[in-house]
């Protein structure tokens, strides 16, 4: 079974995606910000993290930056609301970082999350 981590600090998103992903068969393991998830990513690798990118501590591009420099093997799906920017702002800033390999603006359509997670890990 995949593992896959989800780092969001909206509780609610991080407990849907959960739910959408565990209800497809995947394990999925969260935090609540990148320092966290950092260290969970570090304490138990799994095979794709999903990052939202504005959130408290560390933030979804520092994420991003550290596993492509660390295990640039893992793909990154990442998701952003936009907070004061707009989310498109928000992603297009980490848009050429080798191991992000889909960019989605909150909301998103739940489908289209789960062909980009098959897509990458089946």
């Amino acid at each position: 079974m995949a593992q896959i981590l989800i780092i969001d600090d909206n509780k609610g998103i991080r407990e849907l995606i959960k739910a959408i992903l565990e209800r497809k068969g995947y394990e999925v393991i969260t935090a609540e910000d990148g320092e966290a998830g950092m260290k969970v990513f570090r304490d138990n690798p799994t095979l794709l993290v999903i990052t939202d990118i504005i959130m408290p501590k560390k933030d979804g591009s520092e994420v991003i930056f550290e596993l492509n420099r660390d295990f640039p093997e893992v793909p990154v799906i990442a998701v952003s609301g936009g907070g004061q920017l707009k989310a498109e702002e928000c992603l297009g800033m980490i848009k050429n970082v080798q191991n992000v390999k889909y960019r989605l603006s909150k909301p998103f359509n739940n489908a289209e999350l789960l062909k980009e997670v098959k897509e990458l890990i089946g």
